[in-house]
């Protein structure tokens, strides 16, 4: 499960925090409501992931083709969770379409919940995947053949089974903002990017109270990875809380550009700060969150006299007392 709104150069995933025998309690009473529950957040992320990044190509030092296309495998899942999973997204073995992004190129091309990859770029994937379940093996190698037709530039062509038939998809990809995105189980609340890779955990995914919300969230860590943080503050050249405000401020240029309502990002923190602590997550090297609000206030203030003035929305830099 948990699978990409954009696919490019094959690095590799945090595989052990992505199996569902880790994340769901043994004991579940209903597993099939679990598992379209995580279907639906899977996808809801995936979906607010990809406005952001197609938005925001300008603002990202590296672009990536768009696929829209969210994948899971058979091998994913353990136990009962695998009886189910196979009953209810008709996988049996091998990978699946576990979503498309509303109106992303996969759908445009036809793709559909559900649909079974059978070949890649004319090459058939291995049907093979592990009884026991709990392996992300098949996944990262299906990624792995999709990134490199991606890596060649025009179509993604898949042949799908559908409902008993085959057909072939022919995908037209989009350029945007080259970062992966994740749905974590965790009961943690917890955002993460590595210059690379956004995580989201779907504790999180479940408080905020709408996608605004979401997107102040993933346009957040796109904005970390678009600018370098992580390796910039390895490097020594910034601290965590420059880069945690450059982050605020530029990620509400990101939703503002994608069309989200970034009054929620304020909304989020009046929320979130009194009931978890002074940072993000309660990290003592992030900003404060009534500092934090403050600040962000402030930004989408600036925000709303340029899309009054009709101005470009391009980001300046986030001043200190942001």
């Amino acid at each position: 499960m948990f699978g990409r709104w954009t696919s490019w150069r094959a690095w590799p995933r945090q595989a052990p925090r992505l199996l569902l025998a880790l994340l769901l309690a043994a004991a579940a009473s209903d597993p099939g409501g679990e598992l379209l529950a995580l279907r639906a957040a899977d996808l809801r992320v995936a979906t607010v992931g990809y406005r952001v990044a197609l938005a925001n190509t300008d603002l990202c030092r590296e672009r990536a083709p768009l696929t829209g296309l969210v994948l899971h495998s058979a091998g994913q899942y353990a136990g009962d969770y695998r009886r189910v999973a196979e009953r209810l997204f008709g996988l049996r073995e091998g990978i699946g379409v576990q979503g498309v992004v509303p109106g992303g190129p996969a759908e445009r091309a036809g793709a559909r919940a559900d649909d079974r990859l059978i070949a890649v770029g004319g090459v058939p994937l291995a049907s093979g995947g592990s009884q026991r379940g709990g392996s992300y093996a098949d996944m990262a190698a299906a990624w792995t053949r999709i990134d490199g037709e991606l890596a060649k530039g025009g179509l993604l062509t898949l042949l799908v089974e559908r409902a008993g038939e085959r057909t072939t998809i022919a995908i037209t990809p989009r350029a945007g903002c080259a970062s992966a995105i994740q749905l974590v189980p965790s009961r943690r609340m917890n955002a993460t990017a590595d210059d690379r890779l956004i995580s989201l955990s779907t504790a999180l995914v479940n408080y905020v109270a709408d996608d605004d919300e979401l997107a102040t969230i993933v346009a957040h860590e796109l904005a970390h990875n678009a600018l370098g943080h992580r390796a910039r503050v390895r490097a020594g050249e910034r601290g965590v809380r420059e880069v945690e405000r450059e982050a605020d401020y530029v990620g509400l240029y990101m939703m503002a550009r994608a069309g989200y309502d970034i009054e929620a990002s304020p909304r989020f923190w009046r929320r979130f700060g009194p009931e978890h602590g002074p940072g993000i997550f309660g990290l003592p090297d992030h900003p404060g969150w009534r500092k934090r609000e403050r600040s962000i206030r402030v930004a989408v203030a600036e925000i709303r006299r340029k899309q009054s003035a009709g101005m470009p929305l391009v980001p300046g830099t986030a001043r200190s007392e942001r």
